[in-house]
């Protein structure tokens, strides 16, 4: 009885593990060359500020998708390949490794977003944990501290493969949330306009670098 108890136990957990990665896999629905060059955009939201410890804080949300023709296996290792990042990731200026294991990294991040003539910079330190599941990569990040410009961040992004005519195409879902300080009267404005573009930049700047880097079909 104590041998099954461990064994159903033992089922729940992987269950669970599975679920919690599976519904984050791509779904970018894809069939053929023209459905690439589609961004899915399951939601990108930016709430109101709200109060918190007598600061006002603004939540953004994003959870979209795109897929270029490059090989699963190079953006894989791009992805891991945190000390390039400056080199092409948008808005990213600096950052330091302050620890890593084989399958996670702690990082400090500084980030410099230029808008109408204003400079917003952030410095944030961000713990990275991932796996790969039947060869695809899926990625968390969660929160540690900040220089107070953020309150809250996390999120993660997971990748697979199509193929249309022969072409590999690797798809990428991107997601976060994050509680951002309010600086400025319309700063809600101003990030509803740029903000779904700022997340795309992200998201196509790893597949241009990685067809940079390592060539596209």
């Amino acid at each position: 009885m104590k041998r099954l108890s461990i064994v159903v136990l033992l089922i729940c957990i992987v269950c669970t593990l599975a679920v919690a990665f599976e519904k984050f896999w791509p779904t970018l629905p894809i069939k053929s060359k023209k459905d690439t060059e589609k961004v899915f955009k399951n939601y990108f939201i930016i709430e109101d500020a709200v109060s918190i410890n007598d600061k006002k804080w603004i939540r953004t949300k994003h959870d979209i998708e795109v897929a270029y023709p490059v090989g699963k296996q190079d953006v894989t290792a791009l992805l891991l390949d945190f000390e390039s990042y400056p080199k092409f990731m948008p808005y990213l200026a600096e950052i330091q490794i302050l620890s890593r294991t084989e399958n996670s990294l702690t990082a400090r991040h500084k980030n410099v977003i230029n808008i109408l003539g204003y400079s917003y910079i952030t410095e944030y330190t961000m713990k990275y944990e991932w796996e790969i599941v039947n060869g695809n990569l899926a990625m968390e990040w969660t929160f540690i501290s900040s220089n107070g410009t953020l309150l809250d961040s996390g999120g993660g992004c997971a990748i697979d493969a199509v193929f249309i005519d022969g072409v590999e195409y690797t798809r990428i879902r991107h997601r976060n949330n994050s509680l951002v300080r309010k600086d400025f009267p319309i700063q809600e404005t101003i990030m509803r306009m740029v903000g779904i573009s700022e997340v795309e930049n992200i998201v196509k700047s790893v597949f241009k670098e990685c067809k940079k880097r390592y060539g596209g079909k």
